[in-house]
Formats: structure tokens, C-alpha cells, sequence
């Protein structure tokens, strides 16, 4: 039985709030050897670690929530006490209109949400998923995969890391503010200096009918076609 005293003074601490100045936002974190990163991050690379899946409870039935990883947040409290938020988007699978189930697969339309007003959970609780195009239901949809990972991510050494000592390593999460102790969280600062980026944010995206591509591809063969008969073979 937890000591009435200790939980008292924990609860107080609590009460305070987290301390403002020193909040902190991470674009990746490692929880228990499994890779995370926020979509923003996601979306300018080939692969995919901002989706997850949390079971909680909906209309008093417990459920699996599909969604994806927004931010990470973490808040430090009063004697240093600190907790790790993800902050996430939640697809709405409530209604038949935004998500589909079979035998094999469960398709969610990614343009639906719900649950906004609910959008912070705790690292220990998510599991990863993997979204993928459903080519039956069109480009909104997508196929959710979820993953019984492997752990295969490597930890740095203790001695690897700048905290004072092992137990500040061992909790980054402290027990005092979450329900479930996770001791496999590590926040990582990424560096983004060698990516690529294919996507463009300063102009706004332009669409282009099909017909004017065909038209192009079409302007390209002719052209090939010009060039092969402008051509004379070499004596």
C-alpha cells in the first residue's frame, strides 16, 4: 500500500501545475526499444513512426483508438518531478461511413476525427501502427497494420547519456505522475540537416487534371518520334 504522507505531498506538487518555462517538445522518442516520431516529421520522409493504436473506453466498451503522434511534450514540476505527454490525433471509427471492417482488415477514412477534446496519453500506454493506402476504398482510406515489434532499436550506453546518474536515466517518466511506470523512455533530439525535402510548404498545392498530363505525355512521344526520323544512319 503506497504511504498516505508521500501520495499527499505528490498530489500537491500536482496541483501546482507544471512549470511553463521549462516545457519541452521533442520531434522523436524511443519508448521500450520501439522508434516514435510526430507526423510533421513523418511526413517529409519514406518511412512511418507516428502511427499508434491505444486501447481505452467508449459508450462503457473498451475499444482500440487509431491515430497518429502530434507532439511530444514533456512538463517539469515542482523538486524536478517530470512527465511525458503525446499529444495525438484520433480517427473516428464510431460510424460505418469512416471506418470498414472485414475478415482480414480494418480501413479508416483519415480525413474523419474524434475524441479532440481528449488528445494526451501516456508513452507506456500506445502500441505502433502503420497506415496503408486501401486500393479498394480509394486515397483517403487507409489499412491499419499493427505492429508487434521486435525491440531491435539499440539504447545508448548509461554512461552514453548526460544525466547525474542512473536512477535520473532509469525515470525519465516519473512514477509519481502516471498511473503505469515506463522505464524504457528516451527522448531523442534529431537532427534534420542531410534530409531532402520533396515537399514544398511556402506556395500552395496546385492540382492538375488528368487530361493536361495525358496531353503532356503525349507532346513528350511526339517529340521522341521527331527525333528518330531527323536521324540518318552513318555510312
Amino acid at each position: 500500500m503506497s504511504n498516505p504522507k508521500k501520495s499527499q505531498m505528490n498530489y500537491g506538487l500536482l496541483a501546482n501545475g507544471p512549470q511553463a518555462y521549462l516545457t519541452k517538445f521533442y520531434s522523436g522518442c524511443i519508448v521500450n526499444e520501439v522508434r516514435f516520431h510526430i507526423k510533421d516529421r513523418d511526413d517529409h520522409r519514406t518511412t512511418q513512426n507516428s502511427g499508434l493504436v491505444v486501447e481505452g473506453e467508449h459508450k462503457n466498451e473498451m475499444i482500440q483508438f487509431f491515430g497518429f503522434l502530434n507532439r511530444m511534450v514533456e512538463l517539469t514540476f515542482f523538486r524536478g518531478h517530470r512527465v511525458v505527454l503525446f499529444q495525438c490525433e484520433w480517427f473516428n471509427t464510431d460510424s460505418r461511413k469512416t471506418v470498414q471492417r472485414d475478415k482480414h482488415f480494418i480501413s479508416v477514412d483519415s480525413r474523419s476525427r474524434w475524441y479532440q477534446d481528449d488528445p494526451f496519453v501516456l508513452p507506456n500506454q500506445v502500441q505502433q501502427a502503420f497506415y496503408v493506402n486501401d486500393t479498394k476504398l480509394g486515397h483517403h482510406w487507409k489499412i491499419v497494420q499493427i505492429v508487434h515489434h521486435r525491440h531491435i532499436w539499440d539504447i545508448a550506453e548509461h554512461e552514453d547519456l548526460e544525466f547525474e546518474d542512473r536512477n535520473e536515466h532509469e525515470h525519465v517518466v516519473d512514477v509519481a505522475f502516471q498511473p503505469h511506470e515506463s522505464n524504457g523512455l528516451f527522448l531523442v533530439e534529431t537532427e534534420d540537416d542531410d534530409l531532402v525535402y520533396l515537399a514544398r510548404e511556402d506556395v500552395e498545392p496546385e492540382i492538375i487534371e488528368e487530361g493536361v498530363l495525358n496531353k503532356i505525355n503525349e507532346g513528350e512521344d511526339e517529340f521522341a518520334d521527331d527525333e528518330d526520323d531527323n536521324t540518318h544512319p552513318i555510312l
